[in-house]
């Protein structure tokens, strides 16, 4: 009862301290000052323009259809007014039957009208926002790691579909909608002037003073918009990342405190939406009530100069029907603020995305790298991490790797070593060209590795991690992932040499049973099977083994190493380990330390020569003596085999 108490009052003081640093985190990014420029509207407006330009025909065809709808706008105030002077004073029935007539067709083609342009609009704003959204997505693609390593998922998520569909409400909302409201207020004004030009002027006295001061409030809400915009991005990388690592949440009863972080965020986020949503409510009542002034304005003058008989009753009514017309636009233009800033905040992040060149691409002049034989060098390689304090500035880490330089021949198996930090995973991340060196280089077959094409470069490259990554779809699917068009006996031979035949035979589909997400119906084990069976199926040049048998039980890892000493005979072949006994054949064994290569050479070498390898063998061994199975087996017609049977 004590303890249970004990660890209540721990999570309680845990929460409180977790509360205040998320607490901190929300509420010191306060609103930037508006520091946009006008090189930087020009940005946006000319990567509008580049989305749009495609459908320039549709958008041609929507300008049309908008300007005829708008125009006729003022043709129902102007034919009341005829009928109040003209019509009714004569009692003239028939003329009154066609102007109700022509009225009736009048409705019929604005509906037409209307209808095509609503329909257009949507068609425009659709394809322009499938463009933009394949652009991202192919421009994050081409990407490398080390920029993507800066990403939440859930911030990538919310770029390509949230950010993309501003697009759309910048272009419905401020091209289309905004396009028509001033269409129709030019439309209108021009029409009142006509009526009379003294009465229009008295009534729209107020409107400079109300703009003036729209614009000034307008120019502060820009940094609340991206803040805004900000913030919800945030938040859809926090329920994401919740969501991604649930396992440990549940495992480590992280429940309250993942939902603390959601609900501060949320709470940051109301703030702020609530600061944008009362400036945006007081700009709107103060436009209701310069309005009013302006129709109190209209009947005081208006209705003097009906009594001096210098304005007719009928143009009275249509001056205030177009009167009433003219506050409508005035008023979009007004909402179409709270729309139309959001979806510039959008598109600067956009462009700050497309304007980052993916840093590994193919040179002008490179070459197609056929097949290679895997001879691999690599000399005085540094490399650093890049890390992203936000979408517009980085910062350069320490060095991962320093001054690295080894060398393979074609067919040798390299044994990579060392603690866990050392640069082992970095080093043959560079190989497989996720990232490109700093300095130095990597070369392959004596061709440096930038000079390659990429794609043909990895067609000879297969890897197969500790942890990995199976998509949702069919054993085939994820096994020929690495090549397509493999045939199918090639498949089932792939999927019999890794050890994963048998389980999914068992499955009632077989090829055709779905993995999952990421493979949650399958064991470690099994996953690990399925992505070994998709190297193999690669047919590769160079095979990267990142504790790729960790996962498999002792029987199956048997299997899986027989499989992998035979695709091992016609590659060249890197491993990175843990457990030295599985790298004891290696051709050359790398010991790794603060990435530096501190010792280099064979299994026997190193331990003869006392240092860091010898260290950690003797650290491996020393408690638990090899077991009389670990053996190596030599027959005449098998290449030699480590079972590798040492209790873990």
């Amino acid at each position: 009862m004590q303890d249970t108490e004990t660890n209540n009052e721990q999570n309680g003081v845990g929460d409180a301290r977790y509360e205040s640093s998320v607490r901190t985190r929300c509420s010191s990014r306060i609103l930037p000052e508006n520091t946009q420029s006008n090189y930087q509207r020009w940005k946006v407006f000319k990567r509008f323009v580049g989305w749009v330009r495609p459908h320039w025909k549709w958008l041609t065809f929507l300008c049309i259809c908008m300007v005829v709808n708008q125009a006729l706008v003022v043709v129902m105030p102007l034919s009341f007014g005829w009928a109040f002077d003209s019509i009714l004073p004569s009692h003239n029935a028939h003329a009154l039957n066609l102007l109700a007539l022509g009225l009736c067709a009048f409705l019929i083609i604005r509906s037409i009208t209307m209808y095509l342009e609503r329909e257009t609009a949507a068609l425009v704003g659709s394809l322009v926002v499938r463009d933009v959204r394949k652009q991202m997505h192919g421009h994050l693609l081409n990407m490398s790691l080390r920029f993507l390593d800066n990403y939440q998922v859930g911030r990538i998520v919310s770029r390509v579909l949230g950010d993309t569909e501003c697009v759309r409400a910048l272009l419905l909302s401020g091209f289309v909608n905004g396009s028509a409201s001033l269409v129709r207020l030019i439309f209108i004004l021009a029409t009142l002037i006509a009526i009379d030009w003294r009465t229009t002027a008295i009534s729209s006295f107020t409107v400079p003073i109300f703009l003036f001061g729209f614009w000034h409030s307008a120019n502060k809400l820009k940094p609340a918009y991206r803040q805004l915009n900000d913030d919800n991005t945030l938040l859809s990388a926090c329920v994401n990342e919740t969501f991604s690592g649930m396992r440990v949440v549940k495992t480590y009863r992280g429940e309250r405190r993942a939902n603390l972080d959601f609900v501060m965020r949320l709470h940051a986020l109301l703030r702020r939406h609530l600061f944008v949503c009362r400036t945006q409510h007081l700009i709107t009542v103060f436009w209701e009530a310069t309005a009013c002034i302006s129709v109190i304005a209209m009947l005081w003058y208006g209705g003097h100069r009906v009594l001096e008989g210098s304005m007719t009753i009928g143009e009275l009514v249509a001056f205030y029907g177009l009167l009433g017309q003219l506050h409508g636009p005035i008023n979009d233009l007004i909402a179409l603020n709270a729309t139309l800033q959001p979806a510039i905040a959008s598109i600067e992040n956009l462009d700050v995305i497309l304007e980052q060149q993916p840093e590994i691409t193919d040179r002008a002049d490179a070459i197609a790298a056929k097949r290679l034989n895997g001879q691999v060098e690599v000399s005085n390689v540094d490399f650093s991490y890049i890390k992203n304090q936000s979408d517009h500035s980085k910062t350069r880490q320490p060095k991962t790797l320093d001054k690295i330089a080894f060398q393979a021949k074609a067919g040798d198996c390299i044994a990579i070593v060392g603690a866990s930090g050392s640069g082992k995973s970095t080093l043959i991340n560079l190989l497989a060209r996720l990232y490109d060196v700093d300095h130095g280089c990597i070369r392959v077959d004596g061709v440096d590795i930038r000079k390659y094409r990429i794609q043909s470069y990895l067609s000879n490259i297969a890897v197969v991690l500790q942890e990995n990554f199976l998509f949702k779809g069919s054993f085939r699917d994820n096994i020929r992932y690495s090549r397509w068009a493999a045939r199918e006996e090639e498949i089932v031979s792939a999927a019999k040499m890794a050890g994963a035949w048998e389980f999914i035979c068992a499955r009632h589909e077989g090829l055709d049973s779905a993995c999952g997400e990421n493979g949650f119906s399958l064991s470690g084990g099994q996953k690990q099977r399925i992505a070994l069976a998709r190297a193999i199926l690669a047919k590769p040049s160079i095979l990267i083994l990142d504790e790729a048998t960790s996962a498999l039980d002792t029987h199956t890892e048997k299997q899986v190493q027989l499989a992998l000493d035979t695709v091992m005979e016609n590659c060249t072949t890197f491993i990175v380990a843990h457990r030295l006994s599985t790298i004891r054949n290696a051709d050359k064994i790398l010991v790794m330390h603060d990435g530096m290569i501190a010792e280099c050479g064979t299994h026997s070498e190193l331990l003869s020569r006392g240092g860091a390898y010898a260290s950690m063998h003797h650290a491996q061994f020393s408690d638990t003596p090899p077991e009389p199975s670990e053996i190596t087996i030599k027959s005449e017609s098998e290449p030699t085999i480590n079972l590798d049977l040492v209790h873990r």
